[in-house]
């Protein structure tokens, strides 16, 4: 076993995944142990919200602008609020260098692998323009292309 914690605890989180496999609570835990052995509790619980983000668990999509971007720091891509909302949403993925090119993400959207928002919404035209409902808290702007890559788009 990799892990650290104690028995009648493994025990508790075993019968928790018996009864919804689906939930994944196994795997969650081993993650988060695993992280905190090597990297520390900071780090496991930034990697516990961002994999939350990334992919939220049903009805788990109550994250703040705020929280976003103090826990991806450095990595948040800043942008004039004008040339975020109405922008085409290709033009902005490969502005963001989410994709090599507009037609790259064009080709993105078509193939169903664009997605915005706390829920993961499929962008499903190529010709789509960023809204600002899209955006958390009216400043944050989400956007995954394809299974891993991720982008957080402030608009400043």
């Amino acid at each position: 076993m990799f892990t650290l914690l104690p028995l009648p605890e493994i025990a508790m989180v075993t019968q928790a995944h018996t009864a919804n496999p689906g939930s994944r609570t196994v795997r969650g835990l081993l993650a988060k142990e695993a992280v905190t052995l090597v990297h520390g509790v900071r780090k496991a619980s930034e990697a516990e919200f961002v994999t939350k983000l990334v992919f939220p668990p049903d009805g788990e999509t109550a994250f703040s602008a705020a929280k976003i971007i103090s826990v991806w720091g450095d990595r948040v891509v800043k942008i004039p609020r004008a040339e975020v909302v109405g922008e085409l949403i290709a033009k902005l993925a490969r502005r963001v260098r989410a994709v090599k090119t507009r037609s790259a993400a064009e080709n993105i959207i078509r193939g169903g692998g664009m997605y915005i928002g706390l829920k993961n919404e499929k962008i499903s035209d190529g010709m789509a323009t960023v809204e600002e409902g899209w955006l958390v808290d009216g400043e944050v702007l989400l956007l995954r292309v394809g299974k891993g890559k991720f982008t957080v788009i402030q608009a400043i």
